[in-house]
């Protein structure tokens, strides 16, 4: 498999636990530590529940707006090494029930190979190109 193909992999499960709310799941896509860097946010997580502790306020924020699911446009990924590899994710917008956009972001992912599995070791939320 190719490493673009594995990305592409971990970034459609990250993208389907983040909408089922499947936060360890969500969680297990990430190294430890990780970086998530929102609007107004730089958070340094030490582990997993870390992770899972601050995905809840991030998810208790994104519910109080009515918010039902992400999707994502398209993906482009730029390996910078053997273990290190830059990925964005354009277009992603996170959506209400009746599909009306509560935001439009980009997302950028620093990914890291570790224990032959790719995980994110930083995701950054960019206002859209």
């Amino acid at each position: 498999m190719s490493t673009e193909t594995e990305i592409k992999a971990l970034l459609e499960r990250y993208l389907a636990a983040w909408n089922a709310r499947d936060l360890p799941a969500v969680a297990a896509c990430f190294t430890e530590p990780a970086r998530y860097v929102l609007p107004g946010a730089d958070l340094l997580m030490a582990d997993h529940a870390a992770i899972v502790a601050a995905l809840k306020t991030v998810f208790a924020g994104l519910d109080a707006q009515g918010f039902d699911h992400s999707e994502a446009g398209p993906l482009s990924v730029r390996l910078c090494n053997a273990t290190t590899v830059l990925a964005e994710l354009k277009d992603v917008r996170r959506l209400r029930g009746d599909g009306s956009v509560i935001e439009v972001i980009d997302a950028v992912y620093l990914c890291v190979k570790q224990d032959a599995a790719w995980r994110m070791s930083t995701a950054i939320a960019c206002d859209p190109a």
